[in-house]
């Protein structure tokens, strides 16, 4: 495979545990939200199931959060953008916590995105965007490049 498959491979790969991931937890702020509606109408309610209830809506926060960075990651890695490289490597290392779909995920990301094809890839995009050009290696050069940049002159 070569180095664009591979990003391209990347990119659906965040996108989707991105998207799967949405999902499950969408489905636990809904189940959430229910158990908010029990306890708010039960007077007798322990002050312990509110503090239950704070640390799981803090956890599909966070949860959320992370989701969103695989999201981003695989949305930028489609795109090939720069930021993708770095947002990918920190999602991947956060998927890692995730076994075993997140794990190999991970494994993935750092394999291509710390391997030569990788960042081959991200820094010929990066210098392609910026219009960069290798640096003159004598003063010669560089006066001929600033000749080659200088309009040229029609009014004589």
């Amino acid at each position: 495979m070569t180095a664009q498959e591979h990003n391209r491979l990347l990119g659906i790969a965040h996108t989707v545990y991105g998207g799967v991931s949405f999902v499950l937890l969408s489905l636990v702020a809904f189940y959430f939200a229910l158990v908010l509606g029990l306890i708010s109408h039960d007077p007798e309610a322990p002050a312990v199931a509110w503090l239950l209830f704070a640390l799981m809506a803090f956890v599909v926060l966070l949860g959320l959060s992370v989701t969103g960075l695989s999201l981003a990651a695989g949305i930028g890695l489609l795109k090939r953008k720069g930021w993708a490289r770095t947002i990918a490597l920190i999602a991947g290392a956060v998927a890692a916590l995730n076994i075993p779909f997140g794990t190999a995920l991970a494994i993935y990301t750092f394999w291509f995105l710390l391997g030569e094809e990788g960042r081959a890839l991200y820094s010929q995009n990066s210098a392609q965007r910026l219009n960069l050009r290798p640096p003159a290696q004598s003063l010669w050069q560089e006066e001929q490049r600033l000749e080659e940049q200088r309009p040229p002159d029609w009014r004589s």
